[in-house]
């Protein structure tokens, strides 16, 4: 089955409230598209090795400056603080179903970063109603569901530097996981987390304008 497939099946279980089934479809598919983007890692480096060795004579020539210039990235400029107040507090977003069915081995790198990136919010999404349940039977295990839900966006969100450094706008699901982290960080009453956590939000929702 395609990471794709157990993603969508996931989404299926966490509809009927079948919570360990749907977590256990995300993190198969999750371990699916590690293994891919390694593979694409691996795959990247060394094509990039034996690109560098055969223009090694031809960059020899050209003199410091002008390879400075060549190879520099251009920093955009980033739209200033958008408003927080279309995303409510009370709204953690809906599971994100995959079209795209093909298999792994056809996905470009950045096809791979946005994958993962929504198969971790799917995962992320479904540990933060559980833990929000279990908050509200003031249950101890609360606490440990939300760690859990921590862990799954914040590596959902570590898929933004890949989707960016590719010169890709910022997709919806980062601004979704961010909101959400922000939203258990108040729970927890960490307030020194949330502020850092929010500034990263206005800034998401700040390049998702741009787009």
């Amino acid at each position: 089955c395609t990471a794709a497939g157990l993603n969508n099946k996931g989404i299926g279980h966490l509809d009927r409230g079948k919570y360990k089934e749907a977590i256990t479809c995300f993190k198969q598919a999750s371990k699916i598209m590690s293994l891919t983007i390694l593979q694409q890692q691996r795959g990247a480096d060394s094509k990039k090795e034996t690109k560098e060795a055969n223009q090694e004579a031809t960059l020899a020539g050209i003199r410091k400056d002008q390879i400075q210039k060549k190879f520099r990235h251009r920093r955009e400029d980033v739209a200033g603080p958008q408003s927080l107040k279309k995303l409510s507090r009370s709204t953690l977003g809906r599971p994100i179903y995959i079209d795209n069915q093909k298999d792994e081995k056809n996905y470009t790198m950045l096809d791979s970063a946005y994958l993962s990136g929504k198969i971790l919010f799917n995962l992320g999404l479904t540990l933060n109603l559980i833990a929000m349940k279990k908050y509200e039977e003031k249950s101890k295990d609360a606490i440990l569901y939300f760690d859990k839900a921590l862990d799954a966006y914040k590596r959902c969100c570590e898929i933004q530097h890949s989707i960016l450094q590719n010169g890709t706008i910022i997709d919806e699901f980062i601004v979704l996981a961010l909101h959400n982290i922000v939203h258990i960080y108040d729970l927890l009453n960490d307030h020194d987390h949330r502020s850092k956590i929010r500034c990263d939000l206005e800034e998401a929702l700040g390049l998702l304008c741009i787009g």
